[in-house]
C-alpha cells in the first residue's frame, strides 16, 4: 500500500478561501479601530492642553484673563508632553490655549481659576487634522 501524505488541492483551496473571507472582514475592522484611536488621541491632546494651561495659570504670578499659551511653551515648561501628530509621529502639532473668564452666575466670585474656561485650538499640518474645543477647569468639554 501507498502511504500518501499531504493535502489535496481541494483542501488547500478551501483553506485559502476561508482565510480570504476572514481577512476581508478583519481588515476593515482594524482600519476603523485605528481611525477611531487617532481621533481619540487628538481629543485627549486637547483635554491635556486645557489641563496643562490650568496648571500653568495656577503657578503664573503674571496671570491675567485672556492670556494665551502655546502648546510648544506648555511642553517646554513641562506641563504636557510634546504634541505629536496622531497620523505622523515625526511631526509636531501646533496650537494655543486661551484662558477666558467663564460666564458667571449672579453673586459668584471671579477671583479663582475655577471660574475660567480654556479655549483649545490644535492644528496638525502633516495630517490636516485640527481641533477647536472649550473645556472647564475640571477638563470637561463645554458644548454650546
Amino acid at each position: 500500500m501507498k502511504n500518501n501524505k499531504g493535502f489535496t488541492l481541494t483542501e488547500l483551496l478551501a483553506t485559502v478561501v476561508i482565510l480570504g473571507l476572514l481577512m476581508g472582514a478583519a481588515i476593515p475592522a482594524v482600519n476603523h479601530y485605528l481611525l477611531k484611536s487617532k481621533t481619540q488621541s487628538l481629543d485627549t491632546m486637547g483635554k491635556t492642553a486645557a489641563e496643562a494651561a490650568h496648571s500653568k495659570a495656577v503657578g503664573d504670578t503674571a496671570f491675567a484673563p485672556g492670556v494665551e499659551y502655546t502648546l510648544h511653551d506648555l511642553n517646554l515648561d513641562g506641563f504636557m508632553d510634546k504634541p505629536v501628530d496622531p497620523d505622523d509621529p515625526k511631526s509636531e502639532c501646533t496650537g494655543t490655549v486661551k484662558v477666558e473668564i467663564a460666564a458667571q452666575e449672579a453673586g459668584a466670585s471671579s477671583d479663582t481659576l475655577d471660574n475660567y474656561t480654556y479655549d483649545v485650538t490644535i492644528n496638525c499640518t502633516s495630517s490636516g487634522k485640527s481641533l477647536h474645543k472649550k473645556y472647564d477647569t475640571e477638563g470637561n468639554e463645554i458644548t454650546n
